[in-house]
């Protein structure tokens, strides 16, 4: 009896004992963590595998676009699918781009919004995407515990066109921009350089100039650049329509895309000549020698053994395209309007002119009326050049002297652009639209 009596004591005490209680609750709390612990594992492979998207989506979109210049839709989607599946090789990821995910369209920069357009060319939405409907979902490490075996996970990318406002209208070199002294930059004109901008002394940049340069703080400037110090900014350009030239050339020898709109026969015309002459101004006709200049053609001009073509006194050469390996040499009071011309001659002075000479017509910006010089060598212009509208864009440097005015000009340098003093830029709003671009590529925002 007195066993029975001591065991019934003990089990009493027993029940009411409460020290393993902690073990109870430690491995609750162990397996809470082990939980919260893979949750937080598989959010995190979850977030690396959008970031991974992301850089495939902007990779295959900036792709897209960039081959859509110059390919059908079809090419420039298969394009992005092989940018993509370098990015992101399907033997680990599966497919995660395909040409369905990808469509062209236009961006509007006013209300942030994409619509597609098959035909579109101006930008492209592409999609990414690991879903289990593509059987290369994301697989869950612990959620797998509570039903949750995989995630949908897809990110997307908008890339647009656009054409910096130092390459549609203002100077680009890709070396110098040098300008000497009283010099007037009006608003809107850019001045860019991708090495050094130099401006020597008492220069006026209005309000709304720019003048840039990957570092700012390499300007050269004398004093009294008034506005100066305001225009700057930081920015560096590759000159892509320098690396088209070739393309431009065959363009306009074939009828693409860089014809201009004047143009009304796309045939090519050989001539042999060595002088253009005659005057628009008269009644009489401007000719190569015996060959009346039609307007409306394009001509390819060989000057046999003479080193340059010379525009002779007073001419006006105007709804032409004119191609040459020869230099160009314009004499006084020669003018370019609504007018192409190109040279391959690589001389650093593959263009020249005397006093006098004007490029495009002077009608206050109006539409139409611009002209373009071409060179894969140099342009050089004495005092007193006036551009309206054109554009100079050449493989070499850009030269011209003192009393220039411009209202609406593109220079384009692969070397340094070098100009004097006391002349006036203005920017045009319109007036510009035959101007030879070719289109940079960000993303929409």
């Amino acid at each position: 009896m007195i066993r029975q009596h001591s065991l019934a004591k003990r089990l009493a005490h027993f029940r009411h004992e409460d020290f393993g209680g902690s073990s109870a609750l430690a491995l609750s709390l162990i397996m809470g963590a082990f939980i919260l612990g893979g949750l937080s594992l598989d959010l995190a492979y979850a977030y690396k595998t959008r970031n991974e998207l992301q850089i495939a989506a902007d990779a295959a979109a900036h792709a897209a676009l960039y081959m859509r210049q110059s390919e059908t839709a079809t090419d420039a989607k298969a394009k992005a699918v092989e940018v993509a599946k370098g990015t992101l090789p399907p033997n680990s990821y599966g497919n995660v781009l395909e040409a369905g995910d990808i469509t062209f369209g236009l961006w509007d920069f006013t209300t942030q919004t994409f619509a597609a357009d098959p035909n579109g060319t101006e930008a492209v939405l592409v999609s990414t995407k690991r879903f289990k409907s593509k059987s290369n979902e994301l697989r869950t490490f612990m959620l797998n515990f509570v039903g949750m075996d995989s995630f949908d996970v897809q990110s997307g990318s908008v890339f647009v066109t656009h054409y910096p406002t130092c390459l549609n209208q203002g100077f680009a070199a890709h070396d110098s921009v040098d300008m000497q002294s009283n010099n007037i930059f009006y608003s809107g004109f850019c001045v860019h350089s991708n090495n050094l901008v130099s401006m020597k002394q008492n220069n006026d940049f209005e309000p709304g100039v720019i003048v840039s340069m990957p570092d700012t703080r390499s300007v050269s400037a004398g004093g009294g650049n008034d506005g100066l110090k305001e225009a700057l900014e930081s920015h560096a350009y590759k000159l892509r329509i320098l690396d088209h030239m070739d393309d431009i050339w065959a363009e306009l020898q074939t009828g693409g895309a860089s014809v201009p709109s004047y143009i009304t026969n796309t045939a090519v015309i050989p001539v042999t000549a060595d002088k253009i002459i005659g005057t628009n101004t008269t009644s009489l006709i401007v000719s190569f020698g015996e060959a009346d200049l039609l307007q409306g053609r394009i001509y390819l001009v060989d000057c046999d053994t003479a080193s340059a073509i010379t525009i002779d006194n007073n001419v006006l050469i105007e709804n032409v395209v004119i191609l040459t390996t020869c230099n160009l040499d314009f004499k006084n009071g020669s003018a370019v309007e609504n007018s192409l011309l190109m040279t391959q001659s690589t001389s650093a002075a593959s263009v020249s002119a005397t006093s006098g000479f004007t490029l495009g017509r002077n009608d206050n910006c109006a539409a139409g009326g611009g002209a373009q010089v071409l060179t894969y060598g140099g342009f050089r212009v004495p005092a007193k050049f006036l551009i309206f509208g054109g554009q100079v864009i050449a493989k070499g440097d850009i030269q011209f002297a003192a009393q220039a005015g411009a209202q609406g000009a593109s220079f384009v340098a692969g070397g340094k652009i070098d100009g004097t003093s006391n002349s006036t830029f203005l920017f045009c709003q319109t007036g510009m639209e035959q101007n030879l671009q070719k289109p940079y590529f960000r993303l929409a925002g």
